[in-house]
């Protein structure tokens, strides 16, 4: 097959983005033979019925245009390889990723998975189409939300395209490497398509190539041995974002995400807002340790069965935190002002303050603010009581938090409530159960809302104590009174999960 050297010509660069035009009309074509002959004769692009229109995106290495071919709507990926050799991308890294996507994205067939087209490669440049998603990436969705309420269903939803073609990627023996929604696009419908297969590998042939670190799994940041799990993290990450309407890490560069992650631990801190049974699925996914994570199979089997719960419930909005991390640091500073003015901060303030330390994970501010508290008498309040357990055991000094239980002489039910659901938070879900029951012998505690078997079930979730979870959901109805909402249903289906 003859080569097919292309040069633009000065008329087709002056041409304004938003224009389109025959391809081959900006091309002169010259003689030779293309190194990669089996692509062009199999996914071979006819460039006499491809026209170009406005470039929509831009990849590290490639730009992206709305394009026409065969008369359907594509979206045409070009990497300039000379252009991008002058910036020190080596022309080998350029051709491994072109012949992965095209290796792998062919034989790829699921409604959440980007379908391919065509490709072609010459000595200046690579082209790959694949079909068009109107709505861009899942990155401009979300940025084009601008803080708007997100649905539960929506969440869902999203979370459960994503989950399907990740399903059967694996299934298919491919890790996809980089999964992030800047790789995730959605199309006219509002349906979710994984993309960019540029660093995907198979599960047996994975070399030490890697994706983007403010995604990335520890054991992969290490350059440590891994495997299809590293994808289930990513996966973790993008949920937690779809939740919390921030980028992870925000604020951090790509080495400092790298650092925190692989050396220090870190997750970004779950929004108090979020459900608790996507909440424990967030932090099951992006465990430490990847024999822990889930497989997508099992991520989609939950996501369905709360997709289904989300049928019958009432609309639920995940709206933006009202202490997202900037407001946190701006209310701890208005505090401090409001301190040195002399003036006195109500109890409701005082949980405010208190609830910003617990999302920024400051214990050091905190501990400051329960000074004021003891000071101000306020540690009376079980609200602002509770506050201090929840703050505490977030940051994860479970031991302060059981001092401030102990010190607060009237207890009810929002405190103990708290110091369970502390427990459960800081890998004391033994102790959750334990306190859960004693506190029923002896009739100290009732529980009369769902938000009490909501803490109770997230430690057997957490300890995967099947039979005691069971036991307890079916108590709410028949000893309580109480209708099973989304979360308990939630924690009961995952803890059945995990035991498969």
């Amino acid at each position: 097959m003859g080569k097919l050297s292309i040069k633009l010509h000065d008329k087709c660069k002056n041409r304004k983005e938003s224009s389109s035009w025959p391809l081959t009309k900006c091309f002169q074509h010259g003689s030779g033979r293309d190194d990669a002959i089996g692509i062009t004769q199999e996914w071979g692009i006819d460039f006499s019925n491809l026209f170009i229109g406005h470039k929509f995106s831009q990849g590290a290495h490639s730009q992206i245009y709305h394009g026409i071919y065969k008369k359907e709507h594509a979206a045409v990926k070009f990497v300039k390889v000379r252009y991008n050799d002058q910036k020190g991308i080596p022309k080998s890294l350029l051709e491994a990723q072109f012949l992965r996507e095209v290796t792998h994205l062919p034989r790829l067939h699921h409604q959440n998975v980007v379908k391919f087209i065509g490709a072609h490669k010459d000595t200046d440049f690579y082209c790959i189409l694949t079909e068009y998603q109107q709505k861009g990436s899942l990155r401009v969705y979300l940025n084009n939300l601008e803080s708007k309420p997100i649905s539960l269903k929506r969440v869902i939803d999203f979370a459960l395209d994503i989950a399907r073609g990740m399903e059967y990627i694996h299934a298919q023996g491919i890790i996809h490497r980089d999964l992030k929604p800047e790789n995730v696009l959605v199309d006219g419908e509002i349906r979710l398509k994984i993309a960019d297969f540029g660093i995907a590998c198979e599960a047996s042939k994975c070399d030490s190539l890697r994706g983007t670190y403010r995604w990335m799994a520890p054991e992969m940041i290490k350059g440590k041995r891994y495997g299809r799990k590293v994808d289930v993290y990513s996966f973790g990450l993008i949920l937690w974002e779809l939740v919390s309407g921030t980028v992870p890490f925000e604020g951090l560069s790509p080495i400092q995400v790298a650092v925190a992650v692989a050396d220090r631990n870190s997750r970004p801190i779950i929004p108090s807002h979020c459900p608790h049974v996507l909440s424990g699925l967030i932090k099951q996914c992006w465990e430490l340790k990847p024999e822990k994570r889930p497989e997508f199979c099992q991520i989609v089997r939950v996501l369905e069965q709360l997709d289904q719960g989300c049928s019958f419930l009432p609309p639920k909005k995940l709206k933006q935190h009202p202490l997202s991390l900037r407001k946190c640091e701006d209310a701890l500073k208005l505090f401090v002002e409001m301190r040195g003015k002399k003036l006195s901060p109500t109890d409701h303030t005082l949980c405010t303050i208190l609830n910003a330390c617990s999302s920024l994970a400051v214990l050091l501010q905190g501990r400051q603010v329960q000074s004021v508290v003891i000071k101000m008498g306020s540690e009376r309040n079980v609200f602002v009581a509770s506050a201090l357990i929840d703050m505490y055991s977030k940051g994860g000094d479970i031991d302060e938090a059981q001092c401030v239980l102990d010190q607060t002489s009237k207890k009810n039910n929002v405190l103990w409530t708290s110091m369970i659901m502390g427990y459960a938070q800081c890998g004391g879900s033994s102790e959750a159960v334990e306190l859960f029951d004693c506190l029923l012998t002896k009739q100290e505690f009732i529980p009369d809302h769902n938000i009490c078997f909501t803490a109770v079930l997230t430690a057997c979730n957490h300890a995967g104590f099947l039979d005691k979870g069971v036991e307890y959901f079916n108590k709410m109805t028949t000893n309580y009174g109480l209708s099973p909402d989304i979360d308990q249903h939630a924690c009961l289906i995952f803890m059945q999960e995990t035991e498969i």
